[in-house]
């Protein structure tokens, strides 16, 4: 077990196969040209978020891995693949989900209800699955317009057999995510 300080941040996550990652760093570098003052997401950094935990204390990892193995067995692996392109409130970026939201939306229901009482955070807002593509600095009003107007990207399908907690640190540039433990689905 790695060396932990009593309190870190966490968040339970799918990650992205590497392929579907080229395909989003990909569309960010078209939509380069069209924003500028965007904050753009690392390629090792995307992922699904299925609960933001907040502050949790070290010492209940274990009792949170074994809470989350449960979970991961109540679900059966499923196929996914994103689709679209969107903003919340002209704030961030987002690819979202097109196939496998069903299954993606039990998955995360099920771990927030693991996770319950374990971080400091608890998500009241109903789960909505995507991808950060990047934060922009400050607002931009033409973001619906031009994110139309680029069109619908195209992306690869990939089987999504576990998922995972991980450690974020923060820093005044980006966030480092660090693996605390992987979560197979039921087969």
């Amino acid at each position: 077990m790695i060396d932990l300080p009593g309190k870190i941040r966490a968040f339970v996550a799918v990650r992205i196969p590497d392929a579907v990652l080229a395909q989003l760093v990909s569309i960010q570098q078209q939509l380069k040209c069209k924003f500028g003052d965007v904050s753009w997401t690392r390629a090792e950094a995307m992922h699904v978020t299925l609960q933001f935990l907040g502050n949790i204390e070290s010492a209940r990892l274990p009792a949170l891995e074994a809470a989350l193995r449960q979970a991961a067995g109540q679900i059966p692996s499923f196929e996914m693949e994103l689709a679209g392109l969107g903003s919340f409130g002209h704030r961030v970026l987002w690819v979202g989900v097109n196939r496998g939201v069903e299954p993606l939306s039990r998955l995360a229901e099920a771990v927030r209800r693991a996770t319950k009482g374990f971080g400091a955070h608890e998500e009241e807002r109903a789960f909505n699955a995507h991808v950060t593509l990047g934060r922009f600095r400050k607002s931009s009003p033409n973001v619906t317009r031009i994110l139309r107007e680029s069109g619908a990207p195209n992306f690869d399908s990939w089987r999504v057999s576990e998922f995972e907690l991980l450690r974020s640190e923060l820093s005044p540039n980006e966030a480092r995510h660090t693996g605390l433990g992987v979560f197979r689905l039921g087969e």
